[in-house]
């Protein structure tokens, strides 16, 4: 049990953080007490916490890549594991996609939310041939990176991979002659 300095009252340890620096190794105030102060102090915590990383830019990134390289093996299968799930199959492609666009010096992006707003949109059907894409699809750009295209997602379709790879760099009109 444990006094909280800021509302007084009595808890049990597990209500409050840990804090190396103190004697029994918590913080001095309970966790909700400690919410409401980070809520009425957000601005002044940004501004210092900003501050600090100015001024500590190499200690903070000499000790995140000494924590990577210590925890590397977990980092690796952690990222393998997500990247396997569906969620990490479509953050994967739209990242990849989004390089291709600054590449190519292309406006706009898209996010994994507007792939999946445009699956739904077209109810799971190649926009080109109406197929149906049992979650095997590609994201095509109507008209093409290399023709002056955009990477908004009105310029997005969702395509079987055949479709995708018939049109390549063809606008719509040159791919349904």
């Amino acid at each position: 049990m444990k006094i909280c300095k800021m509302c007084k009252n009595e808890l049990p340890n597990n209500r409050f953080n840990a804090l190396k620096a103190s004697r029994d190794g918590l913080q001095f105030w309970c966790r909700d007490c400690a919410k409401i102060h980070r809520t009425k102090n957000k601005e002044k915590i940004k501004e210092t916490r900003k501050i600090y990383q100015s001024k500590n830019r190499d200690k903070i990134t000499s000790y995140a890549i000494s924590q990577y390289w210590k925890n590397r093996d977990k980092i690796l299968a952690r990222s393998r594991a997500y990247y396997k799930t569906s969620e990490g199959k479509l953050n994967g492609r739209v990242q990849q996609h989004k390089r291709r666009a600054r590449k190519r010096g292309a406006e706009g992006s898209h996010t994994k939310e507007d792939i999946k707003e445009l699956y739904k949109k077209q109810n799971g059907k190649c926009y080109w041939c109406s197929c149906v894409l049992n979650n095997k699809y590609h994201v095509d750009h109507i008209i093409p990176l290399s023709r002056g295209g955009t990477d908004y997602k009105d310029n997005l379709v969702i395509s079987c991979q055949t479709c995708n790879q018939r049109k390549y760099t063809k606008t719509p009109d040159e791919f349904l002659k």
